[in-house]
């Protein structure tokens, strides 16, 4: 561990209004609508799909962060994470990393909301796992991930989405009886997803006919295999510079009516720290037909951190405790013993 000491479960959970302060001055908050939008179903198309009208709070990107775990070893420590997601109320968070690439095998490495290691499970034949979703159930776990993997390249990329138990030391195959799958985009390649649990959504980014697009889903009808479709919308464009002319799209979350994408892309000879990286946050307004991107900004956090990807966005919710909602994104990084470790940032609401 490095750096500032990272933030304990206590404090992460409780309520806080100095960096709320700070967000003060950023762009405008949407209030709370405490409603789910409309959805719309139909046949399978990638037109522009908007439900009217603003649902939730949304984030000030230009707010300030603070670390929620820094530099935390993960399950096997030989690949990096991927994506993570939380379960507040078990107090866990859930980091997907590559096991084997071209194959589409998964490791979840389970930690507690300090970041201490608490469990794993391997996931053979689903996908990259560029984003997860987390759904908590009682005092279990769901997960949402990409299945159905197609080998490109190097690497092993979902057409489908699937759903299945957090069951900690288990292997599980993506034909097993226990995981729930939905052909979500027909035709559609690259697949990953993200859950909303405040506003009962599903979100999956995918490639179909050369465009990178978003879909979001009531997550009450998928589960009814009746998927009604909320948004559909184009990705935001990168930040491509002749430096960096590729950026890697790194995770997203939806919360309400807002997108949240991270970018970005290693350290290397054209990304340095003394340039501040090439990591991005873009909020979009999913309510505005063909999205609106509202704030973009350049993330500057954990700059010190060796290799510096970044790796993973999600919305951390308040426990029954209260406090603010809090948007985190993640970083992977290897220590100089090759170990693969990672670090999560968050936002505060203001």
């Amino acid at each position: 561990m490095t750096g500032r000491r990272p933030i304990g479960r206590r404090r992460l959970l409780a309520a806080g209004g100095a960096l709320g302060a700070l967000a003060a001055g950023g762009s405008a908050l949407v209030a709370a609508a405490g409603r789910r939008p409309a959805a719309r179903s139909g046949a399978d198309t990638s037109a522009d799909v908007a439900t009217p009208g603003d649902i939730g709070p949304r984030f000030t990107l230009s707010a300030a962060s603070e670390p929620l775990v820094r530099q935390v070893p993960l399950a096997g420590s030989a690949t990096v994470m991927q994506s993570f997601g939380f379960d507040v109320p078990n107090g866990r968070i859930l980091v997907a990393q590559i096991q084997k690439r071209a194959e589409g095998n998964l490791r979840l490495s389970r930690l507690t909301l300090d970041g201490d290691l608490d469990g794993e499970m391997v996931l053979q034949g689903f996908g990259h796992g560029g984003q997860i979703g987390v759904e908590p159930d009682g005092d279990g776990t769901w997960v949402w991930v990409e299945t159905d993997p197609a080998v490109t390249g190097r690497s092993a990329w979902g057409r489908r989405i699937a759903r299945l138990r957090f069951e900690d030391g288990a292997t599980v195959g993506s034909g097993d009886r226990t995981v729930r799958t939905w052909d979500i985009v027909p035709g559609g390649t690259r697949l990953t997803c993200s859950v909303d649990t405040r506003f009962g959504q599903l979100a999956v980014r995918y490639s179909r006919a050369g465009a990178v697009r978003f879909r979001v889903l009531d997550l009450a009808s998928v589960k009814a295999g009746r998927p009604a479709v909320r948004y559909d919308l184009p990705a935001p464009p990168p930040h491509a510079t002749a430096q960096n002319p590729h950026p890697d799209s790194q995770g997203f979350a939806v919360y309400g009516s807002t997108l949240y994408t991270l970018e970005g892309n290693p350290y290397s000879e054209a990304n340095t720290a003394e340039q501040r990286g090439n990591a991005y946050l873009t909020c979009t307004d999913m309510a505005v037909r063909g999205g609106r991107v509202v704030e973009s900004r350049l993330i500057t956090d954990g700059l010190k951190l060796p290799f510096r990807e970044p790796e993973g966005v999600a919305v951390l919710l308040p426990d029954g405790n209260g406090g603010p909602e809090r948007l985190a994104f993640g970083f992977a990084s290897i220590d100089p013993d090759g170990n693969r470790l990672a670090s999560i940032y968050a936002k505060r609401m203001a």
